[in-house]
């Protein structure tokens, strides 16, 4: 799960103004925008500092940028070495599907629909060039005996125990 961590900010209200490291067009990327909405603001509220993970651990730690929005394992490691905490994980604000050890989902009409969100979100910041059908992209014939998309998180190992 992507995760907004911030130094001195306790709720996402108090981001209007912060600035916000960001990978541009990464799901991080679309989970700010959303976890922003949420609270009210739009993108336009925050500056962005568009910068890939290991680049935005040095300037999230040296106090650079006042919020980085990013994902394991980079989340785990600025919050083992820098005073940090986490704003948002972006639970029911994204859809959670990822890659990682979860166990395999299938596409369905609910994954298209939160992929399609995604789609138009970029779309609008032109991050893509264009709108496209998402379901246009999405072979369904793999789906079988897999779980439906909106099927709880679980994990291989001990994290399913």
């Amino acid at each position: 799960m992507i995760r907004l961590v911030v130094t001195r900010r306790s709720r996402p209200a108090q981001l209007k103004g912060a600035s916000i490291a960001v990978t541009q067009g990464s799901s991080a990327h679309f989970q700010l925008v959303a976890s922003l909405q949420k609270a009210g603001l739009g993108i336009e509220d925050v500056k962005l500092n568009y910068l890939q993970p290991a680049d935005k651990l040095a300037v999230f730690s040296r106090g650079k940028v006042d919020a980085w929005a990013i994902w394991d394992p980079y989340t785990s490691q600025v919050l083992r070495t820098a005073v940090a905490r986490v704003l948002t994980t972006g639970e029911s604000v994204v859809n959670g599907l990822g890659f990682g050890t979860r166990v395999p989902v299938a596409i369905d009409a609910g994954a298209i629909a939160s992929e399609q969100e995604i789609t138009e979100t970029s779309a609008e910041l032109r991050l893509i060039p264009r709108r496209f059908d998402s379901e246009d992209y999405v072979d369904s014939r793999f789906n079988r005996d897999l779980p439906a998309s909106s099927t709880a998180p679980r994990s291989y190992g001990k994290a399913s125990s």
